[in-house]
């Protein structure tokens, strides 16, 4: 047997009904009164009168739900009754009694609910005055209390309709009672009514209604819609008069206008304006109308104040670099707020990304960068910690835009505990100048490789370099040649075994693919794909058909040496970015100074080739420490020792010198270093053939920096001068002592004066003595 959904006193409360109309199917215009007061009241969208009839529920007057009855199982007037207290749901979805009742998971869809039970005179709960909303709401106890009266409105009816006993003046009396709960609740409530005959224009205002604009109901008399027309805002009048016009014509169920009133001390006062028409005239124009006014310039304030913090913080986000967002940790990214700068970065605008709308945002991560940052979000999440990522998304437009990403977890809901909230940056340009910086700091490096190298001979270095450049590019051949007249020639090359090309091959400079860098006023060109550029149709094409060539021209002293070329039979992916060709041109700079260097220095050597003696530059550094960093190469021929040698060394020097000039070199070297004085010196050298010979040297000094002092001199054989004077002073100490010891004199008179000339006469008879013994 089936059990009955109400089984507590069923056969009581049936028998309580009996004899009455009750029960009888449709709707009792004398709840409507009730209902509509009560939906006014508590500005609730739903208010019903729900009687239980054995496993039925009839609904004797209902407003804003077209429905005549309910399944009581599928009620929430079985539970109401069960207590004599009324029963609040303030979030239907939250209580499992009624989640998944059909009011709830269809339309309407039912997410508040407040009941208040309604007895008989004896006690029995046969029903409730019920309010219902489709938005989950609080409720006060100030509006339970007032719930709670309005039920006892209702079951002072149901009272007077189940004893029909009592005459037509208790029914009366029944009645005013009732109004004046009415009235009590409405005062209590602090809400002003209107009455208003739509025909006449005459209306009741109560206290409550003058004082909300600050006067007495006295101050206003006598009232008249002319009194409501002459406190309302103009602005707001055109609104309601569309509501009005709306509700009058059956379009809306009641007139529900927000409107500004004029208040006695002259500033504007914000009232919630609500009415229905109630009687009607025979030809259906509407006659009487009711409603209330209530005071709302708090909300109001509070919403605007409200409203003016949102357009605050919108607008601060509108003017922000970034995006900021809240979504779900799920697969999709899926969005629950973004702010309108993903456009900016994306090209789709917030509303396509909102809840997956038309794209999702983890349809727009590289699929590339999607697993790590699926790997950091979950760590984040499992450590509950922020985040900061650099990914790439896919713009509108195609391209791949790079962001750098900052989040953390914020508490969610039941079903989401954790969500993701974060702040995003276009780091595109950013990134790209990253890039370029480490794309320009790896060719630097390897310029400085090149140019550092430790190689001696200028094939070695050029070599060297040209390897280098084309690994560096991802080419094939690499030239630097010589240009004379209209010939180039192969001088350095880096290619493979069976490039077909080699050092020394000659070309007619118009068959080479260089002869495009004299044919104009370019001294450069990069190109990446040959076959989709300007050249594609040239004969130097058409002859040799390159994918990719770089050709700069390369000078040396002023002059045009030949040219440095790149080239591959692939084309590139990409052209020659700025990191490339800055490498190239810097490449190409030291190319000229290595060659200018290296012409200027053979020139020299081969100066300094026809030169008697040694030039160089000595250095002695604060810890005794002496090189030679520049020496002529005869300084091989005198030391036997080669200028590196004497560049990193320069003791084997003064190993070389007598033993007895040794002391007097040191001590004029330290002279000069100490005076900055010019050094001269004259010494003896054991030369490479074992001999010792005389050299005279002298050097102007300057000192270092560091402290180090650096001679730029000349060395030279002066054996045989040395020798000779050295004979003539042996000689002249000869001759000096045959005069002091001769018998005879000697003198020598000037013809015209008679004078004599001791001196001449000393050194002509010198002269002709030393003449004489030189040759004997």
């Amino acid at each position: 047997m089936k059990t009955p959904l109400i089984a507590e006193n069923d056969v009581a409360r049936q028998s309580v009904f009996a004899g009455t109309a009750l029960f009888n199917d449709g709707i009792d215009a004398r709840f409507d009164r009730m209902t509509r007061l009560a939906q006014q009241t508590f500005n609730a969208p739903f208010a019903l009168v729900s009687l239980i009839d054995h496993e039925r529920l009839l609904l004797k007057s209902r407003q804003g739900l077209d429905i005549q009855e309910i399944a009581l199982e599928h009620s929430f007037c079985r539970v109401a009754i069960r207590d004599s207290v009324p029963l609040i749901v303030e979030d239907t979805l939250n209580d499992e009694r009624f989640s998944t009742i059909p009011l709830v998971k269809k339309a309407p869809h039912i997410r508040f609910y407040a009941g208040a039970p309604l007895h008989t005179a004896s006690g029995q709960r046969v029903g409730a005055l019920c309010l219902m909303d489709s938005q989950p709401r609080s409720f006060t106890d100030a509006q339970m209390a007032m719930l709670c009266d309005m039920a006892g409105m209702v079951e002072e009816l149901i009272q007077t309709d189940i004893g029909n006993r009592e005459s037509q003046t208790e029914l009366a009396t029944a009645l005013r009672k009732s109004e004046r709960r009415a009235r009590l609740v409405i005062e209590g409530t602090r809400v002003g009514t209107w009455q208003w005959n739509v025909q006449t224009g005459e209306t009741v205002f109560n206290e409550r209604w003058a004082s909300i604009v600050g006067y007495t109901l006295e101050e206003l008399s006598p009232t008249s819609i002319e009194t409501w027309l002459s406190l309302a805002h103009p602005d707001d009048l055109a609104t309601s008069e569309a509501l009005l016009k709306a509700h009058f014509a059956g379009e809306t169920e009641s007139y529900d206008c927000k409107a500004r009133m004029r208040h006695k001390l002259g500033h504007w006062v914000w009232v919630h304006d609500r009415g229905q028409v109630f009687d009607r005239t025979p030809e259906g124009e509407p006659l009487l109308m009711y409603g209330t006014h209530a005071d709302i310039t708090d909300e109001v304030a509070a919403q605007q104040a409200l409203q003016a913090s949102r357009d605050e913080l919108a607008s601060l986000l509108s003017n922000m670099p970034g995006v900021t967002y809240r979504c779900l940790p799920d697969d999709k990214w899926t969005m629950l707020y973004i702010s309108g700068q993903i456009d900016r970065i994306s090209g789709y605008p917030a509303g396509d990304l909102l809840g997956n709308t038309r794209i999702s945002y983890a349809e727009l991560i590289h699929p590339d960068d999607a697993p790590f940052i699926d790997k950091a979000i979950a760590k984040a999440k499992r450590l509950n910690e922020s985040w900061h990522l650099e990914y790439r998304i896919c713009h509108r437009d195609g391209t791949w835009r790079w962001v750098e990403e900052r989040g953390n977890w914020v508490a969610g809901d039941t079903k989401h505990p954790k969500i993701m909230e974060g702040f995003i940056v276009d780091i595109t340009r950013e990134h790209e100048a990253r890039t370029q910086l480490r794309s320009h700091h790896d060719a630097l490096l390897l310029l400085n490789d090149i140019a550092f190298n430790p190689f001696e001979t200028l094939d070695a270095k050029i070599q060297h370099a040209l390897l280098k450049a084309k690994q560096y590019l991802g080419l094939d051949l690499a030239i630097l040649s010589q240009i004379e007249g209209d010939v180039y020639t192969v001088r350095w090359v880096d290619a493979e075994v069976d490039a077909g090309i080699h050092a020394g091959q000659r070309f007619t400079l118009g068959h080479t693919w260089c002869q495009l860098l004299f044919s104009g006023e370019r001294k450069e060109l990069f190109i990446a794909n040959v076959p989709k550029s300007e050249f594609y149709s040239h004969p130097c094409y058409q002859a040799i058909p390159l994918g990719a060539y770089v050709g700069i021209v390369i000078e040396a002293e002023g002059q045009v040496f030949g040219t440095l070329n790149f080239s591959a039979a692939h084309t590139r992916s990409a052209a020659f970015d700025e990191s490339e060709t800055l490498f190239l041109r810097l490449l190409a700079r030291w190319l000229s100074d290595t060659l200018a260097n290296s012409l200027s220095s053979e020139r020299i050597t081969k100066l300094m080739a026809q030169l008697p003696g040694i030039i160089y530059q000595y250095r002695q550094f604060p810890d005794g420490k002496a090189v030679f960093p520049f020496s002529s190469p005869q300084i091989q021929d005198l030391y036997g020792l080669t200028s590196q040698q004497a560049a990193q060394d320069a003791s084997p020097v003064f190993k070389a010198i007598h033993p007895d000039d040794l002391e007097h070199v040191a001590a004029t070297i330290a002279h000069s270093a100490s005076t900055l004085e010019d050094w001269h010196a004259a010494y003896r050298i054991n030369t490479k053939d074992r001999s010792y010979r005389w050299f005279a040297g002298q050097a102007r000094p300057e000192q270092l920096a560091d402290g180090s002092i650096l001679w730029h001199g000349y060395l030279h054989d002066i054996h045989e001068q040395e020798l000779s004077r050295k004979a003539l002073e042996r000689n002249e100490s000869r001759l000096r002592g045959l005069f002091e010891f001769a018998p005879i004199g000697i003198a020598l008179n000037d013809l015209e004066t008679g004078q004599f000339i001791r001196e001449a006469l000393k050194k002509s008879l010198l002269s002709a003595i030393i003449r004489l013994s030189s040759t004997a």
